[in-house]
Formats: structure tokens, sequence, C-alpha cells
């Protein structure tokens, strides 16, 4: 034990002391198959031409190994969409690389699934925002959505994946919190919660309706403290516009 302990110290301090970026995201692409009311991509997440080419990808990948880096977490838009997945999944994982996926979980099928499940994919966290088909598909405006998730979660849970949950909170899903927890809790599935918002990149304020007020704040910690989830400090905010059009 304290020989593990020792490693893990050692490698901590070669990353700090050498500036090594260990852990990096790759935004394969904005596009995505679902529109969140909250999103921050805003219309970018439309655009054809909003993902780098595999080259692109297969270059970065090598530049990370050159100086160290061993994790990766692929994220978007909803990554799955991109049109190289399999080809950048693969290549990460011969390269080494432990890799955390970020999916709404709408898009898998079993070929996908078998390839992330048998070649180890470190964790698959998936985005929830509801903790019913009538809440989450309402906010996702994808109907169908949350049962499609929650076969996927059950289905990588049952393969033995790390299948974690984030929960988006929202004004409009506050009230299903223990609702959620207590539906992950069966499922052994753990869940975090989110409820820190993103402004727009384009600069449209729309998502900012949807943000926790300060007594939605108190009301949500209150609630993760019933529900056995030690709360934070919580900091409220007004959205930051500097660089941004407004409109």
């Amino acid at each position: 034990m304290a020989r593990n302990t020792s490693m893990k110290d050692e490698l901590f301090n070669k990353i700090r002391n050498n500036f090594i970026p260990y852990n990096a995201t790759l935004i394969l692409t904005n596009h995505c198959n679902q529109d969140c009311i909250y999103c921050y991509l805003g219309v970018d997440r439309k655009k054809a031409d909003c993902f780098l080419s595999f080259q692109q990808i297969y270059s970065i990948l090598y530049q990370l190994v050159e100086i160290g880096s061993y994790k990766i977490e692929f994220t978007g838009g909803e990554p799955l969409l991109y049109p190289y997945f399999k080809e950048v999944y693969k290549t990460s994982r011969k390269l080494g690389f432990e890799i955390t996926m970020t999916t709404n979980g709408t898009l898998f099928d079993n070929y996908i699934a078998s390839l992330l499940a048998d070649i180890g994919v470190s964790k698959i966290r998936f985005s929830i925002s509801g903790a019913t088909a009538k809440t989450h598909d309402s906010i996702t405006r994808y109907e169908g959505a949350f049962d499609k998730a929650f076969h996927w979660i059950k289905w990588f849970k049952k393969k033995e994946c790390n299948v974690t949950v984030n929960y988006v909170v929202l004004s409009c899903n506050l009230h299903e919190i223990e609702r959620a927890k207590k539906l992950f809790d069966v499922e052994k599935i753990p869940i975090s919660f989110c409820e820190v918002l993103v402004p727009s990149f384009s600069g449209h304020k729309e998502s900012k309706k949807f943000m926790l007020n300060q007594e939605e704040i108190v009301k949500m910690l209150s609630t993760l403290n019933k529900c056995g989830i030690k709360s934070k400090k919580v900091e409220y905010a007004p959205i930051c516009s500097a660089g941004r059009k407004q409109h």
C-alpha cells in the first residue's frame, strides 16, 4: 500500500513539476442530435463544418503522447456524431490512453457499444436532465431520449463498465433531484448534480432563464443534503458578456 502511494506521489510530482497536461478534453464535434433548451453551443451545433478532421485529431493524439498525456475525454456536441469516432477511439486505445466519454446516450448501437466495452473505455458519463421521460425529453426536445439513454446506461453497467450520470439541474427539473438520486441508486450508478450553466457562445442569453436563482440554489443544496450528498459552496454570478456580440 505504501509503495503504491509512493508511486502515485512520484507520478503526481512528475506531472506537476514538468507541467504535463495529463488529462486532455477533445471536442470531437459541435453536432448534436438533441436540442437542449440550455445548450451553450447555440446554433453552432447545427453547422456542418464544426468538427476537426481525422488528420487533425490524429496529429493531436500523437502530440499528447509526446508530452506525456495519458487521459482523454471525448465530448461534443454528441461525440458519436463525429464521422471517424470508431477510428479515433481505436487509435487512442492503441496509444495507451485512458478514455472517458460524455454522451447523451441516444446514438449507441450494438457495434459501437461493444467496441467501447471490449476495448476498455475507462468511463462513460451520461448527461441526464430529468428523472422521468416527460421531463428529460422536454428539456432535450428529443422524444424517446430518456428511454434510449436509460437502456444503454443499464447495458454498460451489465458489462461492468464504469458508468456515471451527470444531472444538469435547472429551474424546470429541480423538483426531480431526489427522484433521480433514488432511481440511479437502485441501479448502483453514481450520479452527480451540476447547477452551473455556461452562456451561449453566440452571446444569446436564452440559457440564463433556466439558471437557478439564489432561492432555488438553497433548495437544491437542501435536497442534496437530504439525499446524503455533501453540499458545496455555490456562488451565484451574472453571465459575463465580455467579447460576445450582444443581442
